[in-house]
């Protein structure tokens, strides 16, 4: 999965370990989804890199029957969510994931390492039994 071979390549030398764990069968998901994820992974990761100070980051993609859930974690410093932060990470991966049409849950405090979460509902695909039609 290109999750995996990204976070091997971002953190290959930096003395971060990275992990990436599938829950659930391979997703089959939509292309901008796959996108979103990959983007705000690499955006997560750019962030724990440059300020954590973490030794561990997972991503963990959860497939599931009604939803798709994507947590990235990592050990860093964290920081207060109540603070300004400079640049537009936090931003533009929020604004990704709302593109999708999926929720984006962010949980830091100093100390405490950094969370990102994003649930996005799983596109409904039509029964055969019920003609296929939707209003």
């Amino acid at each position: 999965m290109a999750l995996d071979a990204l976070l091997k390549r971002m953190t290959d030398g930096s003395g971060l370990q990275a992990e990436f764990h599938l829950e659930g069968d391979e997703p089959a998901m939509p292309v901008e989804w796959e996108e979103s994820l990959l983007r705000v992974a690499q955006e997560s990761l750019t962030n724990t890199i440059k300020h954590a100070k973490a030794k561990n980051f997972r991503a963990t993609l959860t497939v599931g029957a009604q939803e798709t859930q994507f947590r990235l974690v990592d050990d860093g410093s964290g920081f207060d969510l109540q603070a300004e932060h400079e640049g537009f990470g936090l931003l533009g991966m929020k604004e990704r994931v709302d593109q999708i049409r999926g929720q984006f849950i962010l949980r830091s405090m100093p100390g405490q390492g950094t969370e990102i979460q994003m649930i996005l509902n799983n596109p409904i695909t039509p029964k055969p039994d019920d003609g296929g039609e939707h209003a």
